[in-house]
């Protein structure tokens, strides 16, 4: 049974390294390299979303590749959601290059 209070979000949704048709959701420019399960883990958290991690999930155009969803509870529209998470692992990415950067 569907669950309209949860959005699902995989990885592929925000990757910019596929094209639309691979399943990206955002735009390029907005979109990171190949996002892992637990970044996208880390930027619901650090929003402050109430979210589910599911591992062993795979997208429906590549049911043989196992790259996890998240389920969030849905706050806003969903492509807004998406480009807020993006942007929080950027930020996250940036902070971990300034750490490296400063040591």
């Amino acid at each position: 049974m569907r669950r309209s209070d949860r959005v699902v979000i995989f990885p592929v949704y925000i990757d910019s390294s596929k094209t639309r048709g691979e399943g990206r959701k955002v735009s390029k420019t907005k979109g990171i390299q190949s996002p892992r399960l637990s970044e996208l883990a880390g930027a619901c958290s650090a929003l402050g979303y109430d979210f589910l991690v599911e591992e062993s999930a795979s997208h429906p155009r590549e049911p043989t590749e196992s790259t996890g969803v998240v389920r969030v509870l849905k706050k806003g529209r969903k492509a807004e959601m998406l480009e807020r998470i993006a942007a929080q692992i950027k930020r996250s990415r940036s902070e971990k290059t300034e750490k490296v950067k400063d040591k």
